[in-house]
């Protein structure tokens, strides 16, 4: 009796580090998404700051090409 209480406290052991393991790496993921979530969001103001300077450069280039005629 005293083998196979030993087995599950051991298989029991196991487990618990196995879900604690998986634990870790699913808060490791999840702080790896809202990483790049946010560095996501940081890069917002950069794509609307080069989209915003993309249109004044092309009003910039209608108005050259439109006092050319």
């Amino acid at each position: 009796m005293l083998p196979y209480v030993r087995f599950r406290s051991v298989s029991l052991y196991s487990m618990l580090s196995y879900v604690r393991f998986r634990s870790v790496s699913l808060y490791s993921m999840l702080s790896y998404v809202r990483f790049r979530s946010v560095s996501l969001y940081s890069m917002l103001p950069y794509v609307r700051f080069r989209s915003v300077s993309q249109l004044s450069n092309l009003s910039n280039t209608t108005y050259k090409c439109s006092s050319q005629f």
